[in-house]
């Protein structure tokens, strides 16, 4: 069983293309909407120089999306969640893991 399926994203995969200078460029292109099951995980902060910097993991579960890998990323709302593992228990739904970093300029 999944459990009740209640935020909305999109799973969006990279694609490489050139820019007006002929560059390489990467995208990002919708794969798939999902309704999904977002659960809280681990989190930590850490700081460099002058920059703060925020992690938080979370457990995505939704139908089963064989398509998902680890280059791509979920977005919520505007909010980009990187894909850090990808199981598919029993071809019955996607587990997915993911984390969400924010950066910010450290108080002194």
């Amino acid at each position: 069983m999944i459990g009740i399926l209640d935020t909305y994203a999109t799973i969006e995969q990279p694609v490489q293309t050139r820019n007006e200078l002929n560059e390489n460029e990467t995208i990002w292109q919708e794969l798939e909407p999902v309704w999904c099951r977002l659960q809280a995980g681990a989190s930590g902060e850490g700081s460099s120089n002058d920059t703060q910097t925020v992690t938080a993991g979370y457990t995505v579960t939704t139908h089963y999306t064989p398509d998902v890998t680890q280059e791509m990323r979920l977005n919520i709302d505007g909010t980009l969640y990187n894909i850090t593992a990808v199981d598919h228990p029993f071809r019955a739904k996607t587990v997915l893991q993911v984390e969400y970093t924010s950066y910010g300029k450290r108080a002194d």
